[in-house]
């Protein structure tokens, strides 16, 4: 005969009548939950197999990725030939779309050019013939280095916009090379889930109308004076949770197709964002630095972003 020692016993018990009361608030509706101690108001949250809800396959579009990177270098490319007073016909990106070409008036410079477009651009293969056409592509390290950085932030944009619905324990990962899943248990509606995901986000850069010096704003952001055309009132939130308002051009200074990358990252201890521009955005920066640095002013700028980033 088997002996289990009575404290083994009243341990199983007293085990199973813990596991009994703590699952009890699952098969309690809302109103009964809140009537409840709040140490007893923890349910389990159902998965998408239990519970139901909304699975979504997103693919990256890579192949706009790669031609917006090859764009990118064929803008560098053209800056450097005409600021080397450099002869050249037939620029373009070729029918890949992730390589570009062009051919050279004197042959005679095929060397020098070369070694100039290597140094002007990281990232690519340069190749010629004999008829003094260049070819430059992408390399592999660079695509794959792409690839995964779109994905990446392709992932934590959809994290955060899931996130903004209050979804509770949403599954958000990679699958294959190129595609994201997306599970959300308790969402009937996917495509109200598929509006929010595929909202393009649109980043703009304008700048302060320091000319404009200072105007009285009411509590609403209401101008008490007529504002002169071409600009506009913009709320700032300070760090102390304070709000502003600034007068900003309507003008776009620098839109947001010439910005190349953003990351978070933290200097010294605090939130900061680096961007990066292609080589028109950099110079129209360096030109609006350069302009306003001429009146001793430093350039302000306001960002201006759509719903959805």
């Amino acid at each position: 005969m088997i002996f289990i020692a009575r404290w083994k016993v009243a341990l199983i018990i007293g085990a199973c009548l813990l596991g009994i009361v703590f699952s009890i608030p699952n098969l309690l509706n809302q109103n009964q939950l809140d009537k409840l101690p709040d140490w007893l108001k923890n349910t389990v949250n159902l998965g998408l197999e239990l519970q139901g809800g909304s699975h979504l396959q997103l693919e990256v579009d890579f192949k706009t990725v790669l031609k917006d990177q090859a764009n990118n270098m064929l803008d560098d490319v053209r800056t450097s030939l005409r600021k080397e007073k450099v002869g050249y016909t037939a620029l373009g990106l070729n029918s890949d779309k992730q390589s570009l070409s062009f051919i050279l008036r004197d042959k005679n410079q095929l060397d020098e050019i070369k070694k100039l477009v290597s140094k002007t651009v990281s990232g690519a293969t340069v190749t010629s013939d004999s008829e003094g056409r260049i070819n430059l592509a992408l390399t592999e390290e660079l695509i794959n280095a792409k690839l995964k950085s779109a994905l990446e932030q392709s992932i934590e944009v959809i994290r955060r916009r899931v996130d903004e619905t209050g979804t509770k324990e949403p599954l958000i990962q990679r699958q294959g090379t190129d595609r994201i899943i997306v599970q959300l248990p308790g969402v009937e509606n996917p495509a109200e889930i598929k509006s929010r995901i595929g909202k393009t986000a649109k980043l703009n850069f304008h700048l302060v109308d320091h000319d404009l010096g200072n105007i009285e704003i009411d509590q609403h952001g209401r101008p008490q004076s007529p504002l002169p055309a071409g600009t506009q009132i913009l709320q700032e939130v300070l760090r102390d949770g304070s709000i502003t308002y600034l007068p900003v051009k309507k003008q776009v200074s620098i839109s947001g197709e010439h910005l190349v990358d953003a990351q978070f990252k933290i200097e010294e201890g605090r939130p900061a964002v680096s961007i990066k521009f292609d080589s028109i955005g950099a110079r129209k920066f360096a030109e609006i630095s350069a302009n306003l640095s001429s009146c001793k002013r430093s350039p302000t700028f306001k960002v201006k972003k759509s719903a959805g980033c």
